[in-house]
């Protein structure tokens, strides 16, 4: 959203601060309804409502992308490049 062409109100509901939020809240809804099921217990739901918060600024910290990405050196054989290739595609969590 542009900023200067956004009312508050409607900056606001587009706002990380409120995305983070309404997933918190989605979550606290979702143990409610478990401790309705008796999947949870309902002192667990109340600690959690009491103790369940976010860090917009650590939440960026932690899903901050990396900065660098290391490549093969053009020195190596194409044998070694193509094993290390084969390596970080096979370990890597989107191969699975």
């Amino acid at each position: 959203m542009i900023e200067r062409y956004t009312r508050p109100e409607m900056g606001h509901l587009w706002s990380i601060q409120n995305e983070w939020q309404t997933i918190l809240n989605v979550e606290i809804a979702a143990c409610e309804a478990m401790a309705e099921l008796g999947e949870i217990p309902a002192a667990a739901v109340e600690n959690i409502k009491a103790k369940a918060k976010f860090d917009v600024a650590r939440i960026n910290e932690i899903e901050r992308p990396p900065t660098t990405t290391s490549l093969p050196s053009s020195r190596t054989s194409k044998r070694t490049s193509a094993r290390t290739r084969n390596t970080s595609t096979r370990d890597s969590p989107r191969a699975m």
